[in-house]
């Protein structure tokens, strides 16, 4: 009887343990891809203009030079290319929606700039095939139905 209980503790101890490092892992690979996801932005954001990054709902595309213009159009998409790899996690089950939630309200946050939404009109449909995410940013950019061939 001794025995067993004894092999039954140690069952339960090592099955703790495995719980324990398994939740250790979770943590670990969260704190990876945010600081991953973090760092992406954190470029993507660099390669912007002032303009851009200030918010100002005013601003628009003719602000800026053509080089400017082009540079801000590929640092658009490539942080839309990320949003939307956030939303694919998420909605997989791989990202908590606490963190998700901030983020979203950053997507919100980056569509303030009235270049950024203009960038977005512009190539709305490079995103169609992702409805999921294209009526996200419609809905947070507040460019609902404004996109080619829905104005």
């Amino acid at each position: 009887m001794l025995e067993s209980l004894g092999l039954i503790s140690s069952i339960l101890i090592g099955a703790a343990a495995i719980a324990w490092s398994l939740h250790g892992v979770k943590k670990q690979m969260w704190l990876q891809s945010f600081l991953e996801f973090t760092g992406r932005y954190n470029q993507l954001i660099e390669k912007m203009p002032p303009l851009v990054r200030s918010g100002d709902p005013r601003a628009t595309l003719e602000q800026l030079t053509d080089p400017e213009h082009l540079q801000v159009e590929n640092a658009v998409r490539g942080y839309l290319n990320l949003c939307s790899e956030e939303l694919y996690l998420v909605s997989r089950g791989h990202l908590d929606k606490q963190t998700w939630s901030i983020w979203k309200d950053g997507i919100r946050g980056f569509f303030q700039s009235g270049i950024a939404r203009e960038v977005w009109v512009n190539i709305r449909s490079e995103y169609e095939s992702y409805g999921e995410f294209t009526r996200l940013v419609d809905e947070l950019s507040g460019c609902k139905n404004k996109g080619p061939g829905n104005r």
